[in-house]
């Protein structure tokens, strides 16, 4: 599934443009949450998230008369918001996609995986513990709704690489949320 965004109003897109403090912080509201989520998942540090929020926002409003139309307001920040915590992903880490070979593939192909976005406990907790390249895959294609032709391109990967890494990411987060599942049980088991 992938995430949808908030559309905004025409008046309240060109209010924007022309400064209108009430149609930035409309537009901020709409799309705020949404970008936050993004860069957390990809980057998996709330403190990272919140700054890269911030500076998704300022490069959105600094740019805001460079789009010509309204309803591509929510792809765009969304755009934004991928780019801004790959890139952060990149700086910090130099080199977040490492190259592997085709004969590495791991055949283990996922037959149905819920929305990342609202999964909470033992998933959440899998999610981010996951390496940022596995998370990142992982988030862009069952969350984003993204191919692999496109992940490989906006992280300078082969789309091979993106479906190895893809499913290793699913094969390993099944692998944490079964010993999270299972620290949960015997948890619950221990307080009664």
């Amino acid at each position: 599934m992938i995430l949808k965004f908030t559309t905004i109003s025409k008046i309240t897109y060109e209010e924007a443009i022309s400064g209108s403090t009430d149609a930035i912080g409309k537009i901020y509201d709409a799309f705020a949450k949404k970008v936050f989520n993004i860069a957390w998942r990809i980057t998996g540090d709330k403190q990272t998230a919140e700054d890269i929020t911030h500076d998704v926002f300022i490069k959105a409003f600094t740019d805001l008369k460079q789009l010509k139309q309204v309803e591509a307001l929510g792809p765009w920040i969304r755009k934004i918001a991928i780019h801004m915590s790959i890139n952060y992903l990149r700086k910090v880490q130099k080199e977040v996609f490492d190259d592997v070979s085709v004969e590495q593939v791991d055949t283990d192909t996922p037959e149905n995986i819920a929305v990342l976005a609202q999964f909470e406990g033992s998933m959440s907790k899998s999610i981010m513990q996951l390496s940022a390249n596995y998370r990142t895959v992982l988030w862009l294609h069952e969350v984003e709704g993204m191919t692999h032709r496109e992940i490989a391109s906006l992280c300078r990967c082969t789309t091979g690489y993106s479906k190895i890494t893809l499913s290793r990411a699913i094969k390993k987060l099944r692998q944490l949320v079964d010993e999270y599942s299972k620290e949960d049980i015997v948890y619950a088991f221990n307080q009664r």
